[in-house]
């Protein structure tokens, strides 16, 4: 999972990579989790962007179990963002 999850960052796309709760389980059990908004990583960097920036692999329970490489910016950006989404549906 980790190859893809790589090979998606690498070719630019930011999409979510479905991936099993087993997947899930273990990555954020082997080690305390990062939390940014309302998705978790795994606390050890797997590199830096381009402009030094380290780069996490972030998950997510729902919808689906799934996963992607980012840094904390973008991920809580996308938190905000779907809070706000969420705001926007309940007025």
């Amino acid at each position: 999972m980790w190859k893809e999850a790589e090979e998606k960052y690498e070719q630019d796309n930011r999409e979510w990579l479905p991936c099993s709760e087993e997947f899930y389980d273990d990555m954020l059990g082997c080690m305390p989790p990062l939390y940014a908004g309302s998705f978790w990583g795994v606390c050890e960097a797997w590199g830096n962007n381009e402009r030094g920036q380290p780069l996490y692999l972030f998950f997510r329970s729902k919808p689906q179990y799934a996963c992607r490489i980012a840094t904390v910016a973008e991920i809580k950006q996308e938190s905000s963002q779907q809070c706000a989404g969420k705001s926007e549906a309940a007025r």
